[in-house]
């Protein structure tokens, strides 16, 4: 059986040092090589106190990868199909995951890419009666920094870059598949922009990211938002 490597990525961050809440955290298997379990919630435990965690076992197949849901008897709670050049082309998420604004069905999103970067989402939501489908476009600027998607926007330092960046923050929209695939390392062009990212606006998740502090390579480590206290990131990567 082939096995799919995610992408070298940040493998947990921790938000508003305060209270510690861990908006995602990965496990890997022994070699450092295969991610096995991640551990995620789509809310800040600050903002919405009564978010829902959900502890997920990391099965691939091919060009499948599958997240079980410990919580519940190892159902397959989402399903991703890649295409040759290991992008999504499409996630399938059930209703018990597809939680984050208290929705009761589950989701299909097709991405869809042009130059190799993420333009559009298409979303099927199945409902108890119909489908309901949506589309939502992804707005870059000429540095390759996304400024738009759903209800989000987001600002930049124009005089300032960094190797390698991941925010996390901002529920993208509704679509939780998309929201989990970020967390797994996919698509850099949306959480490595070219710049520093200065402002967010993303309906609760709304102000001014500072303070921005970099390693030795160059990846960010931690930012300010909504502060005082800082987010914080850890980096896994390794060269194969």
């Amino acid at each position: 059986m082939a096995s799919y490597i995610l992408p070298s990525d940040p493998t947990d961050t921790s938000a508003y040092s305060r209270v510690k809440p861990s908006l995602f955290k990965k496990t890997y298997d022994p070699s450092g090589r295969m991610v096995t379990g991640i551990d995620f919630n789509y809310w800040n435990a600050l903002t919405v106190p009564l978010f829902h965690e959900h502890h997920m076992l990391v099965k691939t197949d091919g060009q499948k990868i599958f997240l079980l849901d410990k919580d519940d008897n190892l159902d397959t709670a989402v399903r991703i199909f890649l295409n040759n050049q290991g992008r999504p082309l499409s996630c399938e998420i059930n209703a018990a995951t597809n939680d984050s604004h208290g929705d009761s069905y589950g989701e299909l999103n097709k991405f869809v890419y042009k130059n190799n970067r993420l333009i559009a989402i298409k979303t099927t939501r199945f409902s108890e009666y119909y489908p309901l489908e949506s589309t939502d476009s992804l707005h870059y600027d000429n540095d390759g920094n996304i400024l738009s998607f759903s209800q989000n926007s987001y600002q930049y330092d124009l005089h300032r870059k960094a190797r390698q960046q991941f925010y996390c923050d901002d529920l993208m929209g509704s679509t939780d598949g998309f929201y989990i695939m970020q967390y797994l390392g996919f698509f850099p062009e949306v959480t490595s922009p070219t710049n520093v990212r200065t402002y967010v606006n993303a309906v609760l998740f709304v102000g001014n990211v500072t303070d921005h502090r970099f390693d030795a390579d160059g990846k960010l480590i931690s930012y300010v938002f909504r502060g005082p206290n800082p987010t914080t990131i850890t980096w896994h990567c390794k060269a194969f």
